[in-house]
């Protein structure tokens, strides 16, 4: 069973396993949490050399102890495209069979695709609990304060 717990300030203040956000395939991750996520953990060349796509997963491995692993759902081409549902639901797949290999316990997640990407939280919540349904995972979902 995946637990979804909700919590209000500063996903960067979580002390979960990982963090998991979404980018666009030529990760220019300049604005929204995007850009804090590659001012904070930088590593972009090495994103770039794995050539995710739509609908797959770029990942950080922790380089330090307590560090999170932290994953790149890639959901749309061009930094300017919207993202689907489809291509959201896909790489929300990818990063659970990578969940599972690597033994996650805790995710910590924004309102994936809701902030500039303009995603209803309704249905992107939906999708999330069917993804993750059956597995023992604790995701906490983050908001900014009002």
């Amino acid at each position: 069973m995946c637990t979804i717990k909700q919590a209000v300030g500063d996903l960067f203040s979580s002390s979960d396993e990982a963090l998991a956000h979404c980018v666009s395939e030529n990760l220019a991750m300049n604005r929204g949490i995007a850009d804090l996520f590659r001012k904070r953990y930088g590593r972009v060349d090495e994103l770039k050399a794995q050539n995710a796509r739509v609908g797959q997963v770029a990942t950080l491995a922790p380089l330090r102890q307590g560090e999170p692993h932290i994953f790149n759902l890639v959901t749309k081409r061009m930094h300017y495209d919207r993202p689907t549902y489809a291509a959201l639901e896909s790489s929300l797949v990818a990063m659970r069979r990578l969940i599972q290999e690597q033994g996650i316990a805790t995710l910590s997640i924004p309102l994936l695709g809701c902030g500039l990407d303009r995603l209803a939280w309704s249905k992107v919540l939906a999708i999330i609990q069917r993804v993750f349904s059956g597995l023992g995972l604790v995701i906490t979902v983050w908001a900014l304060p009002n």
